[in-house]
């Protein structure tokens, strides 16, 4: 027998469940009864109702989740509360659900109470009963999709899920949280079916709309069947090294995979090869799964910038979650949620549950799950008088960035605030011992240049602090590291520094690492900055030392690159090929994506003969990064038109190190691009043009070194069909060629 403990439930999911399975209960029995609920709203004592003409009160139930209270406080609400409003009712039958388990005593306790309006003690339910009448009524789970997620076998398998970092996520306690908060809208079942279709979903919408909690839901729900689950950290190359080339479920869920900001679209670039490939290894198998959430804003500039994605039909997988998906009902029962799970005080509770304030909040232009999830966060609001709450709620809304502008200005002290800076200027996230490096050198500028002292611990002092609403704990290929808890107040200090550019400069000045730079204020190659190039940032590239970091090669490839954008002159360009020349391994400076694309581009954009000469004289190890196992044919060819054009160096020593990768995945690669534009070709007109087409492919990945074991057909000018040409490629033997010709 299936065991549900029924938490994944809120109360308007366990009353609906209830009169569900009554109602079916009630046709096994054939007695003519058929419940009714209502509206959620102040019940007056009457959850459903079975009325007829003579008596619109004739049986009455009340439905009590109690979850968390246990049964001494039930007993006490029944008494005090509950039954005074069943004697002004006066029904002919009363009836009780709780999804607490009842005892023997319990069930007696209950019927005492209520005596004479429960005649039975079989009108008393609790989770036992309703365990029986789900086993004997099995149709009704499939109108409860949260239930399915209270099962005990479910619970404990997607519990017993272990990833580095992510375990909070598996926890019972926030697993139940998260899906009794939810309310379902058309959303799931239309993300579910997309994801289903093309193996590949990406979840886009507004900031706070609810993309992560969407996704989480669909991974709970395939975890839930069985599917073994890998989050993406950093990478999205990690999906290629844990991929099993066989039917076992597999599930990858990369959350913001192309960042929080349109700055942070340089992350495309940097994996867009990697992307592509990959999306095509999950479709090759049937039970592969790739889901990734990104705000819709930059999904749409990605695409605008990435022929390749379209051309793939990347807009096919995205599923937008669209406010509109909700009615004015759903949104009150989702704010609803969030106030009953939370741990606000009862005060303000009552004062949330005013028809005033939820008129306001489900008809506010502002309404989001994350504005509804910040204003009943008891963490937030625990120093906030209860009598200032119903303020806090208005201003929130009406002035979402302002409620950080106070807190920020206002809530922390002048030196959390540094700290918080200092967290911002290190990007995403950064571990502890970065953080509290980062933060004493600029408390060294601090009291150097204002001559003031300054607190002893007051980095453990202000750490503290921003760990109650400010920074959350998550984790990185880095290991335990530290982000902002809300992506809103990144996007509020983005502006706020815009108005502050004396806070900028003092940020440059005391800068420690160099990301401090780039990472949020004077970002590499492919973005444009919103701060003006100062000289501050001019003498920090030129003259100012940064924390030596174990890979010295990375380090100094994006010095190179941030000289070459913002500092590049007569008098600099002979000390910035210095430094590129300095460059031992280029393999070891192009450690990540980021890195990558950044030389990349660099390679792409450099038209200054001093910096041209120099990249002739280091040769072929300065492309070696960019030829790696998995590159697809029409990037090889572009990338040795560079190399050889425009910096005169021969491209093919360097297929040797991964000549038989190359030769499998290359030609593998060519093959489908060229299967694909048979499927939707016109015989008589389009054939042609695609046999030339990839026939002068061919012939340019030869003249660059490639081996192509696998030659197009010349038709001399014979018909064939497109069936008939993939016929001849498959049944041709790569050893004898004699058939074909280019």
């Amino acid at each position: 027998m299936t065991k549900y403990n029924f938490s994944t439930l809120n109360s308007s999911d366990l009353e609906d469940l209830a009169c569900e399975l009554l109602n079916a209960e009630n046709k096994r029995l054939q007695n003519g009864i058929f419940y009714r609920t209502f509206k959620a709203g102040k019940d007056r004592g009457i959850d459903f109702r079975y009325a007829t003409e003579q008596n619109e009160n004739l049986i009455i139930g009340q439905v009590k989740h109690y979850l968390e209270s246990g049964t001494k406080l039930l007993f006490s609400d029944l008494k005090n509360k509950e039954l005074p409003k069943v004697i002004k009712l006066a029904p002919s039958r009363y009836l009780i659900v709780t999804s607490l388990s009842l005892s023997v005593s319990d069930v007696d306790t209950i019927y005492e109470i209520f005596s004479p309006y429960i005649k039975s003690k079989q009108d008393i339910y609790g989770r036992e009963a309703l365990n029986q009448l789900l086993e004997l009524h099995p149709d009704v789970l499939d109108n409860h999709f949260k239930l399915w997620f209270s099962s005990t076998a479910v619970l404990k398998r997607i519990v017993a899920f272990e990833q580095l970092g992510r375990s909070q996520e598996f926890t019972t306690a926030y697993l139940t949280k998260k899906i009794r908060i939810y309310v379902q809208t058309p959303s799931f079942g239309m993300a579910r079916r997309l994801l289903n279709k093309y193996q590949v979903l990406i979840i886009t919408g507004e900031p706070g709309a609810g993309k992560t909690t969407l996704a989480e839901l669909l991974l709970y729900e395939f975890l839930k069947d069985s599917y073994q689950l890998t989050y993406i950290l950093d990478d999205i190359k990690d999906v290629e090294k844990t991929i099993k080339p066989d039917d076992s479920r597999q599930l990858y869920y990369f959350d913001d995979f192309l960042g929080h900001n349109s700055a942070e679209i340089q992350k495309l670039r940097a994996a867009e090869t990697a992307l592509l490939y990959i999306v095509k290894r999950i479709q090759r198998y049937p039970n592969k799964l790739l889901v990734m959430t990104t705000r819709k804003f930059i999904f749409n500039e990605a695409l605008a910038q990435s022929q390749r994605m379209t051309d793939q039909e990347f807009g096919n997988f995205e599923f937008i979650v669209d406010l509109k998906h909700y009615s004015k009902d759903q949104k009150l029962q989702l704010f609803r949620n969030h106030v009953e799970v939370s741990k606000l005080q009862p005060k303000m509770k009552r004062i949330a549950g005013t028809p005033e304030i939820e008129n306001f909040i489900i008809n506010h232009k502002n309404f989001s799950p994350r504005s509804v999830e910040y204003i009943t966060t008891a963490s937030r609001v625990s120093k906030l008088d209860c009598n200032h709450y119903e303020k806090y709620i208005r201003d929130n809304f009406n002035a979402p960035d302002e409620i950080w502008r106070e807190a920020y200005e206002q809530q922390i002290s002048e030196y959390d605030r540094i700290l918080l800076n200092t967290i911002f200027s290190l990007g995403d996230h950064a571990t502890f011992k970065k953080i509290e490096k980062a933060f004493e050198a600029r408390l060294r500028y601090h009291r150097e240049n204002h001559q003031s002292a300054t607190p002893l611990y007051a980095f453990k002092i202000s750490f503290r602090r921003l760990t109650k609403g400010f920074i959350d704990k998550d984790y990185s290929k880095y290991g335990k590291v530290f982000k902002f808890s809300n992506n809103s107040l990144v996007d509020f200090l983005y502006k706020y520094f815009l108005n502050e550019p004396e806070e900028v400069k003092y940020i440059i000045k005391s800068a420690l690492y160099l990301n401090q730079l780039y990472s949020r204020f004077y970002p590499l190659l492919g973005s444009e900055t919103r701060y003006k190039t100062t000289t501050e940032l001019k003498d920090r590239l030129a003259f100012g030392k940064f924390e030596k970091t174990s890979n010295k090669d990375h380090q100094r490839l994006f010095l190179v690159i941030m000289r070459y954008k913002y500092d590049l002159n007569k008098i600099t360009v002979g000390h910035i090929c210095a430094e590129l020349a300095s460059i031992r391994n280029f393999g070891d400076a192009c450690v990540d994506d980021y890195a990558f694309s950044q030389l990349e581009l660099f390679l792409e954009g450099v038209n200054h003969p001093l910096l041209i000469e120099t990249i002739q004289k280091i040769g072929t190890k300065i492309f070696e990064p960019l030829f790696y196992p998995d590159i697809i044919s029409e990037y090889v060819v572009e990338l040795c038109q560079l190399i050889k054009i425009r910096f005169a160096v021969d491209p093919a020593p360097l297929f040797k190190m991964h000549r038989t990768d190359y030769e499998a995945n290359i030609v593998d690669e060519l093959m489908e691009q060229m299967e694909a534009e048979f499927d939707n070709a016109d015989d008589d007109i389009d054939l042609p043009f695609i046999i030339e087409k990839y026939q002068k492919r061919i012939s340019e990945l030869q003249s660059f070194g490639i081996q192509v074991n696998r030659h197009v057909p010349n038709l001399n000018s014979r018909f064939i069909s497109p069936q008939d040409f993939r016929n001849l490629l498959n049944e041709q033997d790569p050893d004898d060629l004699s058939f074909f010709k280019i």
